[in-house]
């Protein structure tokens, strides 16, 4: 014979029960069931973040100490790939401590801001980490600015000379006379290159100068210390001058690899420009921070893109915008799904093609992020995958905050 709290624990379950499989509860429940292995891997790697940042910041580092760390563990490994050139951690490191020792002879003072203003490719990121390892802030200028929005995005920065690659001297030539007393430093890909008429020639500048580690500049960079400025798009006005300081790189920098599952082993293709936070910080910074290698491309071109990534070994890529679009607009070809690129992040892929894109291209997994350069927090997807339940179609993400 039952007892009475037996018969009250059993109409309690059937009760339980009852209200868990009526209704939409149930289909609640599937929908946990299937999200939950996915939130707590989410959790525990938002939660690796935080702490690997927290460690960071006690111990004082930056961009530029860890990207140092880097070179004191893999010098000989390949961190930016470029065309037909293979910069390894030692190169850009001997290149940027160059820059710095330079930088530090001009008449400017720590802590002030240099304008940048140059297409993609290695020496970009070897001169603003060149200017951080000698405590200047570099100012990332779009390099399709010209005239006034140009003066006034140098001006913006307060910045005291501007560092211009020599496909810029048109563009720069035509403002020298409107920003008296900024320096002009002219960095060339080629020998005997024009130089802009006062401008200093950057690379014969560099020739003589010791490639030793800027170790006293180094040691005074702090994590909340300026580390670059990123313009806005300019859409409502003139393009602001947004602060990056170190550990905001960094956090946007290991926040990508560890959310999204990157390896040290993986190649992203970055054909974004450099100026701007999704390829200048979102491509670049997970190889200046935790060891990959990263291939860059001047401009973006849609029919090159897979040609590249098949070239190149890539396993990672990067898109914006309507790129994906572009790439789903050419003829169907071979390279669609001839290369072994498992993982693409951006913004932008629109929901009507988002399906249609990765089934063509055989792109396993997507991660979406939202946010502004200006603003302090972002959201992002870690997952593409597809599940039905009750005849609902449900995109499988998770979302982070930074």
């Amino acid at each position: 014979m039952m007892e009475y709290y037996q018969i009250g624990l059993t109409a309690i379950a059937a009760f339980i029960v009852a209200y868990l499989f009526t209704g939409s509860r149930w289909h609640t429940l599937c929908i946990i069931g299937k999200t939950l292995p996915r939130d707590v891997l989410g959790a525990y790697r938002f939660l690796k973040i935080n702490i690997l940042l927290w460690y960071w910041e006690r111990k004082g580092l930056t961009v530029a100490k860890l990207f140092t760390k880097q070179v004191e563990k893999n010098p000989d490994k390949i961190v930016i790939i470029f065309e037909d050139q293979r910069w390894t951690y030692g190169q850009l490191d001997e290149y940027s401590n160059r820059l710095a020792r330079y930088i530090r002879t001009q008449p400017m003072s720590r802590g002030d801001s240099v304008a940048v203003i140059m297409e993609n490719r290695p020496e970009y990121v070897g001169t603003w980490l060149g200017l951080s390892k000698a405590g200047f802030v570099g100012a990332l200028v779009n390099t399709n600015l010209r005239k006034d929005v140009l003066i006034h995005s140098i001006k913006a920065a307060n910045s005291k000379s501007v560092i211009f690659g020599a496909e810029l001297r048109d563009a720069i030539d035509e403002i020298k006379d409107k920003l008296p007393g900024v320096g002009l430093y002219q960095s060339s890909e080629k020998p005997d290159t024009p130089v802009v008429e006062g401008a200093v020639d950057l690379n014969k500048s560099m020739v003589n100068i010791s490639s030793d580690a800027v170790e006293v500049d180094l040691s005074l960079g702090c994590p909340r210390d300026k580390l670059i400025y990123i313009y806005t798009s300019g859409t409502t006005g003139m393009p602001k001058a947004a602060v990056i300081n170190n550990l905001r790189y960094m956090l946007m920098s290991c926040g990508v690899y560890y959310m999204l599952g990157l390896e040290h082993t993986d190649r992203v293709y970055d054909p974004l420009p450099l100026y701007h936070t999704a390829g200048g910080i979102i491509g670049v910074g997970p190889a200046l921070c935790v060891g990959i290698t990263v291939v860059l491309r001047r401009k973006f071109s849609a029919s090159k893109f897979w040609a590249d990534c098949i070239e190149h070994r890539c396993t990672v890529a990067q898109y914006i915008g309507e790129i994906c679009r572009f790439l789903l607009s050419l003829p169907p070809s071979p390279n669609d799904t001839a290369h072994n690129v498992r993982l693409m992040y951006g913004n932008g892929l629109r929901p009507q093609i988002w399906e249609s894109f990765v089934k063509r291209f055989n792109v396993e997994q997507i991660g979406e992020f939202y946010g502004a350069t200006e603003g302090n927090s972002n959201l992002g997807t870690r997952y593409f995958t597809i599940f039905i339940i009750f005849n609902q179609t449900r995109t499988d993400t998770v979302f982070f905050l930074y």
